[in-house]
């Protein structure tokens, strides 16, 4: 039970009030659902006012936080320039070298180099990243969604697929691949955008 998480819920049950018992006057009790599932960090102020509702001792959990925060962050930055630009500086894949991110950085690296990879490669690096995406334990993801992994990285494998396609000549698999990426969009949760 170390992650902060689970200790939100933990001092929640112990006091038997619900989620939006919690929740009340910081943050909406949805919000504060995909806080407590580990899906998103709470900023230090609303950690720090559900840590004193909860009667949790403030500095050592709001510092627990701090590596979650940091890899939020770091997805965050990604998808978003992927989202919007179909670019990813440098410095923001960079920063996806932690261990725990680097299922993100390997989908992300791969969407930067399917124009210049070997299509062989690209296809053997394609099906590695799409094993490790439905095998990871990825609690970034709302709970209802987790069965299929993390739905930002199937869109960027979509587009790596759709780009693979391409540079076959198989344009009408490529147009397929592109066009369920752009499906995809819509279930991304709101929290990303």
């Amino acid at each position: 039970m170390s992650e902060p998480w689970n200790h939100l819920r933990a001092s929640r049950e112990a006091v038997g009030w619900t989620q939006g018992d919690v929740a009340r006057g910081i943050v909406a009790q949805s919000h504060y659902s995909l806080i407590e599932q580990g899906v998103l960090v709470p900023s230090d102020k609303v950690a720090a006012q559900l840590a004193m509702r909860l009667r949790i001792q403030v500095d050592r959990w709001g510092e627990q936080w701090v590596p979650y925060r940091r890899a939020f962050q770091a997805r965050q930055r990604c998808w978003r320039s992927f989202a919007k630009d179909g670019f990813i500086a440098p410095e923001h894949l960079c920063a996806l070298r932690d261990a725990t991110l680097l299922v993100d950085f390997e989908c992300y690296a791969q969407y930067l180099d399917v124009s210049t990879a070997s299509p062989e490669v690209a296809c053997q690096r394609l099906a590695n990243a799409r094993r490790q995406l439905c095998s990871i334990r990825a609690m970034h993801v709302p709970q209802r969604m987790r069965q299929w992994g993390d739905i930002r990285l199937r869109i960027v494998l979509a587009m790596v697929e759709s780009q693979l396609q391409k540079r076959l000549d198989r344009h009408q698999a490529a147009t397929a691949w592109a066009l369920r990426a752009n499906r995809m969009m819509h279930e991304v949760p709101a929290f990303w955008h």
